[in-house]
């Protein structure tokens, strides 16, 4: 299981750069290291400047993303992971498994197809497996959230006793609460990933989650000052590394006035307060 692996190479933890190595096929290359797999290990970390971990044949990568960054990230079987900001993925490979655990934020995966080799996603208390297909996993909601966007997905309990509901899902459906009783919708798929091309979409959200969710993704922090416009509904499609555009938008919008900090941040206001 992909959490006990993760428990025995962090206690191998090493600083170094995210990338990504079979030892196996790294010690049948390197024929001059083969005879000593310790020699091969100490060759790999030379070449690897970020957080790593190794154990038996798997090797353990880290990836993050800080408030405002996004990053995608090439796996060596050709799928791809596109980080949200304020993300983080760990990514377990060896021969027969390809295991992702997505530890916060969210991430969009497009999996390369592999039918001798499922790709599977841990969040919390939930497995994504899938063969070849684009999908998005979150965990910045209430629950952990599975969104496909094509191919086919199957969502299962992380039970200790390896029983539970099983979920398969269709392109555009949304799983969302708990495994027990989870919720499956039908959603615009474009929008729920619209983050990926610099984007966030709103429909009449309280003006609260709004910069609550800019705060996220935007380069500055947008705080709403007077709980008196939290409950503001806010709808449109912004761009979320252009917050001052944003804060202009509430300004013709609503009776709304903005602040700069002296961190840079945004500061909201009720105007009605002010005059």
């Amino acid at each position: 299981r992909l959490a006990a692996h993760r428990r025995a190479a962090l206690d191998e933890e090493a600083p170094q750069r995210p990338t990504f190595w079979s030892v196996g096929r790294l010690a049948a290359a390197t024929t001059a290291l083969a005879a000593c797999l310790a020699i091969s290990v100490a060759v790999i970390l030379l070449q690897l400047p970020e957080p790593v971990a190794i154990v038996d044949d798997y090797i353990l990568v880290r990836h993050e993303t800080q408030t405002g960054e996004r990053l995608t990230v090439a796996l060596p079987d050709r799928s791809e992971i596109t980080l949200a900001p304020a993300s983080q993925v760990e990514v377990l490979y060896r021969e027969q498994t390809r295991d992702i655990r997505l530890v916060s934020g969210r991430a969009f995966f497009s999996v390369a197809r592999d039918l001798n080799r499922p790709f599977r996603v841990e969040a919390e208390d939930r497995v994504v497996t899938a063969l070849g297909t684009r999908f998005q996993v979150a965990l910045d909601e209430a629950a952990p959230e599975v969104l496909l966007v094509d191919g086919l997905v199957e969502v299962s309990g992380l039970s200790a006793d390896g029983t539970g509901p099983v979920y398969r899902l269709q392109p555009g459906q949304r799983l969302s609460g708990a495994m027990s009783s989870a919720l499956v919708e039908q959603v615009d798929a474009d929008e729920e990933t619209a983050w990926r091309s610099g984007q966030l979409v709103f429909r009449n959200q309280p003006l609260r989650d709004v910069a609550a969710e800019f705060s996220r993704y935007a380069p500055v922090n947008v705080r709403v000052a007077d709980t008196s416009i939290g409950d503001l509904r806010v709808s449109g499609v912004f761009h979320y590394e252009q917050v001052g555009a944003f804060a202009s938008a509430l300004q013709r919008t609503f009776d709304i006035e903005v602040e700069r900090a002296e961190d840079g941040s945004y500061l909201l206001h009720d105007a009605s307060e002010t005059r």
